[in-house]
């Protein structure tokens, strides 16, 4: 049975809350608190230790650094009515989602006279995409729920933006826009992704 991604979501937020706990329990430790600066053999007292960021970056469930990559926005970009198998393709992810997916809607993405993809923007439930790490992991997880393959996707910064994108057979690129996340689906095999991605980022009318 597939994952759900409103459990998989759960597991990101417990991953957040201890990545903050212990940079607190750090922080605590570093400020001298009762037992907390160890003596040596000598009786000095120990230096404290404080957490590297990247420990505390990891342990959050982020990595410190995604891969930086570049593209030019693909243009002339409209939006039309949604195909019943883009409806369908998009589908699974509300009922996954648990009810961290407030409402979504779909379109077809068209340049010129050809359809090149379809889009869906899944709106959340308000405040549940503030932490980054949420952000990134429920993009991930998501594109994995509808490529049918918990592996298919990496998160990239895309001309300064976290989007993760597909690694799989399935051409999908995914990120947030405030409450929102955004899945862009190619169905035109000669297109770029990235550039795909970025038209529908710089296009949010009509969608």
């Amino acid at each position: 049975m597939r994952r759900r991604l409103g459990v998989a979501a759960a597991a990101v937020v417990g991953a957040c809350l201890l990545g903050y706990l212990g940079v607190l329990a750090a922080t605590a430790g570093g400020h001298g608190g009762s037992g907390a600066a160890a003596a040596t053999a000598g009786g000095a007292p120990a230096s404290p230790t404080t957490a590297a960021p990247s420990t505390v970056a990891r342990s959050a469930g982020r990595p410190t650094q995604l891969p930086v990559v570049a593209a030019s926005p693909l243009k002339g970009i409209r939006y039309l009515n949604a195909p019943a198998e883009a409806q369908r393709f998009f589908a699974p992810a509300v009922a996954s989602s648990g009810s961290l997916v407030v409402s979504s809607t779909v379109h077809a993405v068209g340049v010129g006279t050809q359809q090149v993809a379809a889009v869906a923007d899944y709106r959340m439930q308000a405040g549940l995409a503030h932490s980054p790490v949420f952000r990134d992991q429920f993009a991930v997880q998501l594109i994995g729920e509808l490529a049918h393959d918990a592996a298919a996707a990496k998160l990239v910064r895309l001309n300064g933006r976290s989007v993760a994108v597909s690694t799989g057979k399935v051409p999908l690129a995914g990120w947030f826009e405030g409450d929102h996340v955004v899945v862009v689906h190619r169905v035109s095999g000669s297109l770029d992704l990235k550039a795909l991605a970025l038209g529908v980022i710089d296009q949010p009318k009509g969608r």
